[in-house]
């Protein structure tokens, strides 16, 4: 997924299923505050998101863009609920997520 040799870049954009997503590499002295007020996003997204409490030097966060919808899985959820509520195809889901299995309190980016 990363080019270690292109690591000194900050902020990648990556291409996938037809979607830009920004990966941010944790800095010195970043905290995950700041980095969700960087990108206008709020600090527990960002921590449930990539599944986190704490940021450290060298991690790797996703960053949803505007046009990425964040769902976490209720009780008697489907990806055809899911995918019909959002007007997406459960294999768009499947891709954003890379796993067919969905369960209650994950984190779905849409």
């Amino acid at each position: 997924m990363f080019d270690e040799n292109e690591d000194k870049y900050k902020i990648k954009v990556l291409n996938a299923n037809n979607k830009k997503n920004i990966v941010h590499r944790v800095e010195e002295g970043e905290t995950i505050e700041s980095i969700a007020r960087l990108y206008n996003q709020t600090k527990d997204s960002l921590m449930k998101i990539n599944n986190i409490k704490v940021v450290e030097e060298g991690d790797r966060l996703v960053i949803p863009q505007k046009n990425t919808a964040i769902y976490v899985v209720k009780p008697l959820d489907t990806l055809v609920k899911i995918a019909s509520k959002y007007n997406v195809s459960v294999e768009e889901i499947v891709k954003n997520n890379n796993s067919s299995k969905i369960f209650i309190g994950q984190v779905l980016i849409i």
